[in-house]
């Protein structure tokens, strides 16, 4: 895996950690082996889309904050801070991610976020 795996890892150890579960703990809340659980804290294994949405939820941290280490509470703010990253048709990925997710359904929305996170990880 790669240094992005390593530090979305660290992240997911921390925020488990800051919201009192330990691994054995979070594996069982999940229904996995522990050793899962320290594949994806070391970076070492992708952890599924549905399980980024339940440690989000265990621990009161957003989904973008596991994946760019920016706790942001909309894609606009979530690549607000990089000015360079456009679109092809010119506008910026926040702003059509938000036109994109306007009026989605939260399943659409998770279908939408899970489809952004595919593409990340195959960088």
């Amino acid at each position: 895996m790669n240094i992005e795996s390593k530090q979305i890892g660290q992240r997911i150890k921390e925020a488990t950690k800051a919201a009192g579960f330990s691994q054995r703990k979070l594996a069982e809340k999940l229904g996995v082996t522990d050793s899962a659980v320290s594949a994806w804290m070391n970076g070492d294994a992708r952890m599924s889309e549905e399980g980024y949405a339940f440690v989000s939820e265990l621990t009161g941290k957003s989904i973008d904050y596991f994946i760019t280490g920016r706790d942001a509470g909309s894609p606009k703010a979530m690549v607000a801070d990089q000015p360079e990253i456009y679109s092809p048709g010119g506008k910026s990925i926040a702003a059509a991610c938000e036109i994109k997710m306007k009026g989605q359904t939260p399943q659409e929305q998770l279908e939408f976020i899970q489809n952004i996170m595919e593409a990340i990880w195959k960088r």
